[in-house]
């Protein structure tokens, strides 16, 4: 048997494996709240999907507005804050969230916004990080409330996991009937941890720990960065398996 034949075969066959494999998508692939949109086109993704899609954004147990943006507040509330991640300015578009329960431990079932996306074809997603900027708010209440959020994540839309850390914010001893807002911070989650797959649902849970309506959360540039994989087509998996053909010959030769 020809060496040199052989190691060429096999170079060429994993170097069009790889140049195949290498060909994924990276970067930002899901955006929600950009600051200008408003209302319903702000709960739309606003990246464009290749190789994926991406769903809009929906909320589950949130009172006072939930499925829409607000420059200010519920009536009572501040004005919203400009967006460090989006560019906005003070007054821009933001989600206000006022969670149902009371509860500074946030849960997969309970007060939190969702989305998922998928690849098509056989891609896979293999999500790396997720980002948004966040401010807490009391307009009325007693005490110190506390803000929470916790990231959960799942691969069939049922069954979900904690992510990362529970953020937190914290407003002690708010004036009655003043508006008191904590910073404005940009969350960043590591999600390297989690494998590549077919879909992930996220879902961002939100808690606190007072009973008063007259407080809440907004949320702006909500962004999911991830690499979006193809599957291998036919020709490459024939080129792989000719590859390991090639390999297993030169051995036994």
């Amino acid at each position: 048997m020809n060496l040199r034949s052989t190691s060429l075969g096999i170079f060429t066959a994993v170097a069009l494996v790889v140049a195949f494999t290498s060909a994924a998508h990276a970067g930002l692939i899901a955006y929600y709240v950009n600051g200008s949109s408003a209302d319903a086109a702000a709960m739309a993704n606003l990246t464009s999907p290749s190789g994926y899609t991406a769903s809009s954004l929906s909320s589950t147990g949130l009172r006072a507005a939930v499925d829409y943006t607000s420059n200010n507040g519920t009536g009572f509330g501040p004005t919203t804050p400009a967006g460090p991640t989006a560019g906005s300015s003070a007054g821009s578009e933001w989600l206000v969230a006022t969670c149902d329960t009371v509860s500074s431990s946030p849960v997969s079932t309970d007060d939190y916004y969702q989305f998922t996306v998928a690849g098509t074809g056989g891609n896979t997603i293999d999500p790396t990080s997720l980002t948004f900027d966040w401010q807490g708010w009391v307009h009325s209440a007693t005490g110190t409330v506390t803000f929470t959020y916790q990231l959960f994540a799942s691969t069939d839309g049922s069954t979900f996991s904690a992510v990362g850390s529970a953020g937190s914010k914290t407003i002690t001893n708010p004036l009655a009937g003043v508006d008191t807002v904590t910073a404005v911070t940009t969350e960043n989650i590591d999600l390297t941890s989690l494998a590549a797959a077919g879909s992930y649902t996220f879902r961002i849970a939100l808690g606190d720990n007072s009973s008063s309506n007259k407080k809440g959360n907004f949320f702006q540039a909500i962004q999911l960065n991830a690499e979006v994989t193809p599957a291998p087509e036919p020709a490459s998996l024939m080129l792989m398996g000719l590859g390991g053909l090639m390999i297993a010959k030169r051995r036994r030769a």
